[in-house]
């Protein structure tokens, strides 16, 4: 069993947050109902400014911390991992609501939701397994 940094491990985390941040936009939108207020091009526009800003924050918040967690080392990291499971849940459910936003049948949306939660779920095991030493299934 191999232990990483704490910083290591936000890098990851935050990583995984970037990757989901525009399908995290799109839920939102679509869950407040914030749609009325946008059109599609406007909406993109800002989805790609929420990204910047957010990938601004966590540059500045990562490089900011680098030195405390660096040396900082802990055998499991739960926190982070709860974090990183929210994290893609929600972002999973954006891509979903991406589908149907740029124009996807919704016919295939079960069949979409099923392929990407075996994806997800094999990467936040892996995840978990390799960089957490968590394990989803299993003993610990």
């Amino acid at each position: 069993m191999k232990v990483y940094s704490k910083w290591f491990i936000s890098l990851i985390v935050m990583s995984v947050t970037l990757f989901y941040t525009i399908p995290l936009f799109y839920a939102a939108t679509y869950t407040f109902d914030i749609n009325r207020f946008f059109n599609d091009d406007n909406k993109f526009l800002i989805a790609l400014l929420f990204f910047m800003g957010v990938a601004g924050i966590i540059f500045v918040y990562l490089t900011l911390h680098y030195r405390k967690w660096k040396s900082f080392v802990l055998l499991q990291y739960r926190k982070e991992f709860a974090f990183l499971l929210v994290v893609s849940a929600f972002g999973f459910l954006g891509l979903v609501v991406m589908f149907v936003e740029f124009g996807g049948n919704p016919d295939y949306v079960m069949h979409l939701l099923i392929g990407l939660f075996i994806l997800n779920y094999a990467m936040v095991s892996y995840l978990g397994r390799k960089f957490f030493n968590i394990r989803l299934m299993g003993k610990q």
